[in-house]
C-alpha cells in the first residue's frame, strides 16, 4: 500500500514539472537560430550553384575566345624586324681614303648596336627603371601587372605601368597602341612566346635598339 502511494506521488511530481523561464527562452533562441541557419545555408548553396554555373560558362567563353581570337595571332618572332636605319654617303678623298659625305636619315634616326657593345651601366639602368624583375619573370611581371590594375581601379595617385620590357618590345614591334583588352591579352601571349624563343640578352638588345627616345631617335645608338 505504501509503495502504491509513493508511485502515485512520483508520477504526479513528474507530470507537474515545467521548464523554467530560462530554459524556455534558450529553446526559443535555439529555434530561431536553427531556422536562420537553415535559411542562410540554403541561400549560400543557391549562390554557390549560380556562381559555379556562371564560372563554367565564363571558362567556356574564354576558352573559345582564346582559341579563335588570340592564339592564331599570338605568334611572335624577332627575325622579321626591319629597321629604317640611317644610311651614309661616302667619298674618296685626295689620299684615297673613304670619308663620310652625308648621313641620310629616314623618318627617324636609327642605328643598330650589338648587345656586347651597349654599356653595362645603360643596360642596368634600363632594367632598373623599366622592369626591375626582367631577369626573373617569363615575359610578364604579374606582380607589377596586378598593382597597375589595382591602381587603375582605385584611382591611386601613384602612376606606374605594368608592362615588362618584353611587353614593351612587343608593343613597339607590332606598333599596337590601341587601348583594348584584346590588344593587352595578345601582348601578354606574344611576350611569353618571345621569352620561350629568345634569350634575355637578345630581347634586351632588340628593345634598346627600337625604343623611341625623343628627337626622332629610335634606339640607344642614335
Amino acid at each position: 500500500m505504501a509503495n502504491e502511494n509513493n508511485g502515485r506521488e512520483n508520477r504526479v511530481s513528474r507530470q507537474s514539472w515545467k521548464p523554467g523561464k530560462a530554459l524556455t527562452t534558450l529553446g526559443k533562441i535555439w529555434s530561431v537560430f536553427y531556422t536562420g541557419l537553415k535559411i542562410a545555408l540554403g541561400a549560400l548553396a543557391t549562390v554557390a550553384i549560380i556562381f559555379g554555373v556562371c564560372l563554367l560558362v565564363f571558362i567556356g567563353i574564354l576558352g573559345d575566345y582564346l582559341e579563335n581570337e588570340i592564339l592564331p595571332n599570338a605568334d611572335a618572332s624577332l627575325d622579321t624586324i626591319v629597321l629604317d636605319q640611317t644610311s651614309y654617303a661616302y667619298y674618296l678623298d685626295s689620299s684615297g681614303n673613304i670619308q663620310t659625305l652625308q648621313q641620310l636619315h629616314a623618318d627617324v634616326k636609327q642605328q643598330w648596336v650589338e648587345y656586347e657593345d651597349i654599356p653595362k651601366d645603360l643596360i642596368h639602368a634600363a632594367v632598373a627603371i623599366e622592369d626591375k624583375r626582367f631577369f626573373e619573370h617569363q615575359g610578364v611581371d604579374w606582380f607589377t601587372t596586378a598593382k597597375a590594375c589595382v591602381n587603375m581601379f582605385v584611382g591611386a595617385k601613384g602612376q606606374f605601368g605594368g608592362s615588362s620590357i618584353t611587353q614593351q618590345l612587343v608593343k613597339n614591334y607590332f606598333q599596337a597602341d590601341d587601348v583594348t583588352v584584346q590588344r593587352k591579352v595578345l601582348e601578354i601571349f606574344r611576350a611569353t612566346e618571345l621569352e620561350k624563343r629568345y634569350d634575355k640578352t637578345v630581347i634586351l638588345e632588340y628593345y634598346l635598339n627600337i625604343i623611341y627616345l625623343g628627337e626622332r631617335c629610335n634606339g640607344v645608338k642614335a
